[in-house]
């Protein structure tokens, strides 16, 4: 059995003696023995009590149950009442402030009981608002935009990292103004209920990529980690979300997928052939005339130069690309014996400015 250090609060000379021989046979310490609720909060802070005993029929101006109040309140300390009223008038009115109580005469077994009980229920509290407090700091200042929503689309939490992606002043705004997700927050429509309908089966999605609307109207791309959270009956009670916005990343994504297509209109409408290649010949990237002269069937994914060329054109190839290697800094030509056609050679560079690759330019009098 576990001992502890106890405050006790009782006007009625008989119970003190009572309760002074019970505690110290349990082994107890008897932190303080006072008789009203103003020594007692004189003693508190000293005492530094883990539990207190608290008659509610006190004489002076508070009584137990404000004292008990103030108590828990102030100090964090669990209170056992301890009364000769009955069951109804103790638990009358806005409820109790301790943590049980104890009918008086006091029997030994009872407190023993009771003590043990309060004194481990509070700090099983202690912990778990604890691990609360560490969750709801985690979860306000995570970075990623976090929040839980119903299957039929109503927010009810969210932290400050999803009211910034969305534009929100903070979590409350976000929480109270998004009521329905499929029409104030997905752009796309039916989008939210395709995704509850995937999670009743898949309970989890991953690098979802969806365009939402934050609280001005402006589409926002984001990548949304999902998971279901079933409820008793195997249904969904509640939906947590976690949301990256990938708006720039999408932008970049859409600007580079113009920019190459824009590259091979380009290339394509050179009458030259031409290919990119890395500085191993693996062909990168290439153009509809090389294509259409050196392949039957346009395709040349995954090929090397050596793959596709004649020996004759990719002699050429190799000596432009050795003067080329000397001084990588301008192009370099390798034309045939009879110089009809030549091949010439340009650096293709990285956005760091480094060398990655090079380009072959074909010029032949049949492929001009």
């Amino acid at each position: 059995m576990h001992t502890y250090s106890i405050l006790v609060v009782e006007d009625d000379t008989v119970t003190q003696h009572c309760l002074q021989r019970f505690l110290s046979e349990m082994g107890h310490e008897v932190a303080a023995m006072v008789s009203s609720a103003r020594e007692c909060f004189e003693r508190m802070t000293d005492a530094a009590p883990d539990l207190v005993l608290m008659d509610i029929l006190l004489d002076g101006d508070t009584d137990g149950r404000e004292a008990a109040a103030r108590i828990t309140a102030e100090y964090d300390v669990p209170v056992i009442f301890l009364t000769s009223l009955s069951a109804e008038e103790v638990l009358d009115g806005e409820g109790p402030s301790a943590a049980c109580y104890i009918q008086k005469p006091i029997h030994k077994s009872d407190l023993a009981a009771n003590i043990q009980l309060a004194v481990m229920n509070h700090r099983m509290e202690q912990r778990l608002r604890q691990s609360e407090k560490r969750y709801r700091s985690l979860f306000n200042n995570a970075v990623a935009g976090i929040y839980q929503a119903t299957p039929d689309g109503r927010v009810t939490d969210a932290n400050h990292g999803f009211a910034r992606i969305l534009g929100y002043d903070s979590p409350a705004e976000a929480v109270d103004c998004l009521r329905d997700i499929a029409m104030q927050y997905h752009d796309a429509p039916g989008r939210w209920t395709q995704l509850v309908r995937r999670l009743e089966t898949e309970h989890e999605l991953v690098r979802v990529r969806s365009g939402v609307l934050g609280r001005d109207g402006d589409l926002i791309w984001v990548s949304e980690h999902l998971r279901a959270i079933p409820d008793d009956k195997g249904g969904i009670a509640f939906i947590v979300g976690v949301v990256v916005d990938i708006t720039e990343a999408k932008e970049a994504e859409e600007n580079l997928s113009v920019t190459l297509n824009l590259l091979h209109q380009t290339i394509d409408s050179l009458p030259a052939p031409l290919v990119l290649t890395d500085m191993e010949h693996n062909i990168i990237l290439h153009n509809k005339p090389f294509a259409d002269h050196f392949t039957r069937n346009g395709s040349l994914e995954g090929c090397r130069l050596a793959d596709v060329l004649p020996d004759a054109i990719l002699s050429q190839c190799r000596r432009a690309f050795e003067t080329f290697a000397l001084a990588p800094e301008t192009p370099a030509t390798a034309s045939s014996p009879d110089a009809a056609s030549a091949v010439i050679v340009s650096p293709y560079k990285g956005p760091q400015g480094d060398l990655i690759g090079a380009l072959f330019l074909f010029r032949h009098g049949n492929l001009l």
